[in-house]
């Protein structure tokens, strides 16, 4: 299984975010900093700082990461969602972490404040709707 497989990357970030890869919010301790980004032969390749004090980051796949690093639920469900998104992107990774979130993996508080999150969005749209029809 891969994250992203045979999938462009294409983002207005550019060249260099998806040579850096893209943030991915982990809650596992040893994959904090943690980032990802396409491959060369089309699959995801996750990006580790490198924890030996020297510059660098190490390049794991994610069935690698998960045998050495231990991830959590909240991260195995978060590369569930990742997996199946059509492209990686901040907002793209965001969203996925919102979802994995609402769904408690993250713990009670922020499943609450995702709620609260989803609401006050769907608030602000239909107060927009609105808005758009009385002037329309």
């Amino acid at each position: 299984m891969s994250v992203a497989e045979a999938r462009s990357t294409t983002s207005p970030q550019g060249a260099v975010a998806q040579h850096r890869g893209f943030a991915v919010p982990f809650i596992g301790s040893l994959l904090g900093g943690t980032r990802v980004r396409l491959g060369a032969r089309g699959t995801a390749e996750f990006l580790l700082p490198n924890r030996h004090g020297t510059r660098g980051f190490l390049l794991e796949s994610w069935p690698a990461l998960r045998e050495t690093h231990g991830p959590t639920l909240h991260d195995l469900r978060l590369v569930q969602y990742l997996d199946r998104l059509p492209v990686l992107s901040p907002p793209a990774i965001q969203a996925a972490s919102h979802l994995v979130a609402m769904e408690g993996f993250a713990g009670a508080a922020a499943s609450r404040l995702a709620r609260r999150r989803e609401r006050l969005e769907r608030n602000r749209l239909a107060r927009r709707v609105t808005l758009l029809r009385r002037f329309a």
